[in-house]
């Protein structure tokens, strides 16, 4: 299955650990490319070795639920206060992000999109 999230028709984002509102953003399409972004290498004993900077990587959803076209987001936060038993409490007012513009996301060829 590694072959199915690996390649051109798939599409990653990368995020710098230490930055916000969407500064510093990259799309990749290879894994090799991420390792390599994130200054994963073998040492001359076979461990794996990385940078010290930290990177998220996620899954960009191509086809990502739209409301009348545009993307949106949930915020909602909880705060886990026990394991056993479970104890978790919810923030009472959420909210939703609309993106400004209509989604009309189709795969780049350029990397940096932020």
């Amino acid at each position: 299955q590694a072959d199915d999230i690996d390649g051109p028709h798939n599409a990653w984002i990368m995020k710098p650990g230490g930055k916000s509102r969407g500064r510093g953003i990259q799309m990749m399409r290879c894994l090799q490319e991420i390792l390599n972004k994130c200054g994963y290498s073998d040492d001359s004993h076979g461990a794996a070795t990385r940078d010290t900077e930290q990177w998220i990587v996620q899954k960009y959803i191509e086809r990502p639920l739209l409301i009348r076209g545009y993307k949106f987001d949930i915020r909602v936060w909880v705060l886990v206060t026990d394991w056993n038993p479970l104890s978790v409490w919810i923030w009472q007012r959420p909210y939703i992000r609309f993106a400004s513009e209509n989604n009309t996301f189709i795969l780049p060829t350029v990397r940096t999109v932020g």
